[in-house]
């Protein structure tokens, strides 16, 4: 089998598997936890800035899986699907597989590229599925922010349902990029700015996804730079919907300036489908 081995420095994530138990139990994360829910969204900073509110947020989703697709993004609208061939990845003591299943019939349904590259949408969450689900196979998606994540949800779904495999969904993004670092300094600079991106660019969008609001979601990531990678976003309210889900909630939400104030800042959060 051939394996996808780490491609991120150890800023992003540990490298041994004795500093991932370190950081979990840090968080107060065991891998014991119950939950119930089949899709969330995560942020995927380092883990310094934002580990604690992904591993608190998937530690509420369901135990009892067979697959867990695991999608990011940093793509354009209209962009290909990209996704992992390897067989399985490398994760700080141990290997994912891959449902290879599932990756041979999206394959056969959508127009996919090989993901290649080196991204960190979603390799920064494999250690955190791995303390929860080390037999679970998983699929490594990165998908653009347009309506293509919503047949996609749908397809998938049916198979999951046709093949009798229980799946769960984490979408991958982070939410307003704001500051001189990133070019996006509408509401100008200070306080001023932080309290927009808190309370109104990030908000909107955090209940457009609690909501379920899949058009909306993709609107305001897309026009309004809500989100860096709206479409692993999007594919989780799209298959909590597929789900029969009515209502998301919010678990957690914080900016990189309230762990290390900055000019420029990002915004997190944790949102769960249950």
């Amino acid at each position: 089998m051939k394996v996808r081995k780490r491609a991120l420095s150890s800023g992003w994530y540990p490298i041994h598997e004795s500093e991932v138990d370190k950081y979990l139990k840090g968080w107060g994360i065991t891998g014991s936890e119950l939950g119930t829910a089949r899709a969330a969204v995560i942020p995927h900073a380092g883990w310094y800035y934002s580990g604690k509110i992904a591993a608190h947020t998937i530690s509420h989703m369901e135990k009892n899986l067979d697959t867990i697709i695991v999608a990011g993004g940093h793509l354009p609208p209209g962009a290909d699907i990209h996704m992992a061939d390897e067989g399985g990845f490398q994760v700080p003591g141990g290997v994912l597989e891959c449902d290879k299943e599932l990756s041979t019939f999206i394959k056969q349904e959508f127009h996919v590229k090989s993901d290649i590259y080196t991204d960190n949408t979603v390799e920064i969450q494999l250690p955190l599925v791995y303390n929860h689900w080390p037999n679970c196979k998983i699929l490594w998606l990165r998908l653009p922010p347009d309506i293509v994540v919503a047949d996609l949800a749908d397809r998938l779904y049916q198979r999951g349902v046709d093949s009798g495999r229980k799946i769960a969904v984490i979408g991958s993004t982070d939410l307003t990029h704001y500051g001189d670092s990133y070019g996006f300094s509408p509401a100008g600079y200070g306080k001023k700015g932080l309290e927009w991106v808190k309370n109104g660019n990030d908000h909107r969008i955090i209940e457009a996804m609690v909501n379920l609001d899949i058009d909306r979601t993709l609107q305001l990531g897309n026009e309004e730079k809500a989100a860096c990678s709206v479409g692993g976003a999007s594919f989780a309210v799209a298959w909590a919907l597929k789900c029969g889900i009515e209502k998301g909630r919010c678990l957690d939400y914080y900016t990189s300036y309230d762990i290390q104030p900055a000019d420029s800042f990002v915004g997190y959060a944790g949102i769960l489908y249950e």
